[in-house]
């Protein structure tokens, strides 16, 4: 019996040693992992926050100043442009002069531009080319972003933080704003296209970019990406805000089905709104040649010279709006205020200057921004909306008669036929 319990003991014994050991090599793996999981910190610690932007800081080519030029006047851009696009790419691109002059003055009026039409009309295209023909031929000046229907907030545009890595996982969005802060974009003129923008809600994901780029007009413009400045942040930036360059616009391409988002006003009435035929006609284009890209300070040089130069037609063109077409539509309950004068002030005034005239300004003001809130409003007849198409017919003497307000005209008669259910009279 004695035996026995001496045999048991020993067993026991052996047993303890051995988890003593056990815990032993346990507690050297445990020292172990937590040395290399503070040698990992130590290491991510030392990173750039934001590599990709940081990696653009020693890039030489983007650190070299590129030269630009000046151009004649904005009616000879006009004509370049145009024709650029219709010869330096693979494909020819065949807008017509009034579509490449409105989008010209849309980049004058605003910092953001809604695109519109059916599938396959060239909605991305127009501004890649055209601001591919702005660049000399160049296609690092737009940028193409694909919205996704899964987006609801500013993340999903700009890449969000993460405070585990201690980095700041960058979108192409946030890479492109920052590009064109070095010294190869900054006299150039950049373009970041939102391909399928109300895919999403545009006011939840783009609602930060609405808010800036009213802001944006007249000072300088931040975005805020991360809540305070941490170490290792890439150069361009300030404290903890990247700089919005001011040779950025962005352009939104919106197509209007079952799978999309209608805008609300607030985007429509901040944005430089565009429809773009179904059919653009051919024409003999010719050839430019090679050169430097347009300047981006000779742009908006250009742009302030024409609004100055002409304000009496500018003042022309408000007493027109507010004597007349401001009665016209305030029967239907729809008015403006100062940020559509603001547009006008500097919308008109290029549209001149680049071969147009007092028709097709006011007439695309007019029907992208005020017809447009006619379309479903509640309480409208399709009478009345005929008795306003005539109204301004006969009050249109801008041009001393010889134009008329055929896109105003033809989408308030569109909506009287769609309201008495005969699209097809």
């Amino acid at each position: 019996y004695q035996l026995t319990n001496v045999g048991e003991v020993e067993v026991l014994r052996d047993e303890r040693d051995a988890l003593a050991a056990q815990r032993e090599t346990l507690r050297q793996a445990i020292e172990q992992q937590r040395s290399d999981w503070e040698e990992l910190q130590s290491k991510e610690g030392s990173k750039e926050p934001f590599p990709a932007c940081s990696a653009y800081d020693v890039d030489e080519a983007l650190n070299q100043s590129v030269d630009t030029r000046d151009f004649e006047s904005l009616a000879d851009l006009v004509h370049e442009v145009r024709n650029r696009m219709a010869t330096d790419a693979a494909t020819a691109y065949y807008y017509s002069e009034s579509d490449v002059r409105l989008f010209l003055a849309g980049l004058a009026s605003s910092r953001l531009h809604l695109l519109q039409g059916i599938s396959g009309t060239g909605k991305t295209s127009l501004p890649r080319e055209f601001f591919r023909a702005l660049n000399g031929g160049r296609s690092d000046a737009a940028q193409i972003i694909e919205v996704q229907a899964g987006w609801r907030d500013k993340d999903a545009l700009f890449g969000f933080y993460n405070a585990f890595e201690k980095r700041f996982a960058e979108s192409e969005f946030t890479k492109a704003l920052y590009r064109a802060l070095l010294p190869a974009n900054d006299d150039r003129p950049m373009v970041i296209v939102l391909d399928e923008m109300n895919l999403a809600h545009p006011e939840q994901y783009f609602g930060t970019m609405l808010s800036v780029l009213e802001n944006a007009v007249d000072q300088e413009a931040y975005i805020d990406l991360i809540t305070s400045k941490i170490p290792g942040l890439p150069e361009m930036f300030e404290d903890s805000r990247l700089p919005l360059a001011p040779n950025v616009w962005f352009v939104g391409t919106a197509n209007h089905d079952e799978t999309t988002v209608a805008f609300a006003d607030k985007t429509y009435d901040r944005a430089h709104v565009q429809e773009l035929p179904a059919r653009h006609q051919v024409f003999e284009a010719r050839r430019q040649g090679r050169a430097d890209p347009i300047s981006f300070e000779a742009l908006k040089s250009a742009f302030a010279t024409a609004s100055r130069d002409l304000r009496l037609e500018v003042e022309r063109v408000r007493t027109f709006m507010n004597v007349g077409i401001r009665q016209e539509f305030a029967q239907f309950g729809v008015g403006w205020g100062n940020r559509l004068e603001r547009q006008m002030e500097r919308f008109v005034p290029v549209v001149l200057q680049a071969g147009g005239d007092f028709t097709e300004a006011v007439d695309h003001l007019i029907a992208t921004k005020l017809v447009r809130k006619l379309e479903d409003r509640f309480g409208v007849r399709p009478d009345d909306l005929d008795e306003l198409a005539d109204n301004i017919e006969m009050m249109w003497d801008l041009d001393a008669g010889s134009g008329t307000p055929v896109e105003t005209t033809k989408r308030i008669r569109h909506e009287a036929r769609r309201l008495r259910g005969g699209y097809g009279s």
